[in-house]
């Protein structure tokens, strides 16, 4: 079962792919946050095959919601009464700062960070 990871932004969004034996996650694209993402996100998993997404969750270090977390939830149910697929929701804490250690300060941190969040 193949699983799509979205590092949420309200710029830009990062995406990853779990691989069909739940062992290699990897980084895929950045997509910009406008309009026509859930539709282009939609369509993404009808062609990929897509189980169940994993999205961030993202706390401050009380635990509790922040600005960006009322706008994940607000995402997480426009997407998944579009599309009809599990939408599970997964701590993203200093998982950014873990993929610039890794990455640097790319446009390609944003899909690691969704890698890391599978």
């Amino acid at each position: 079962m193949r699983y799509l990871g979205i590092d949420y932004g309200s710029q830009k969004v990062g995406l990853a792919f779990l691989d069909e034996t739940a062992t290699i996650a990897s980084p895929y694209s950045v997509w910009p946050n406008d309009n026509n993402l859930i539709r282009r996100l939609c369509e993404l998993c009808r062609d990929r095959a897509i189980a169940g997404v994993v999205l961030d969750e993202s706390l401050d270090y009380r635990r509790t919601l922040n600005a960006v977390m009322k706008q994940i939830h607000h995402f997480r149910d426009e997407f998944a009464n579009t599309i009809c697929l599990s939408v599970i929701l997964h701590d993203e804490m200093l998982l950014s700062a873990e993929a610039r250690r890794v990455a640097g300060h790319t446009r390609e941190v944003d899909a690691r960070v969704a890698s890391l969040i599978l």
